[in-house]
């Protein structure tokens, strides 16, 4: 079944409204036929017959679960998560951070 590889695939992602090809990474489908053919998670879930509401539910639950777990110790994983960790930036678009999908859940 994909919903354990899913879900534990999904812990390290950041999850978008719709980033194209994000499941079709973390389920290890075939690539679409065309390079520029882009297949929405939509069709990801309907062609491996997921619903769409369940298999997001259940991933949102597992990273607030994990995200509750971090903020609560002082440890070097939560500097990182909060992105408190010495150094520059790199040029360019900020990167997206786990915060950022908690706050709009």
């Amino acid at each position: 079944m994909v919903w354990p590889e899913a879900l534990e695939s999904s812990k390290a992602h950041i999850l978008y409204s719709s980033p194209p090809g994000l499941l079709v990474a973390i389920l290890d489908l075939p690539p679409p036929l065309k390079p520029k053919h882009k297949v929405t998670n939509e069709e990801v879930l309907e062609r491996v017959n997921i619903q769409n509401y369940q298999l997001m539910n259940n991933i949102r639950k597992l990273k607030l679960t994990y995200f509750g777990h971090v903020k609560r110790h002082n440890t070097l994983e939560k500097l990182c998560m909060e992105g408190m960790v010495e150094g520059k930036r790199g040029r360019g678009r900020p990167k997206r951070r786990w915060s950022e999908d908690v706050a709009e859940w």
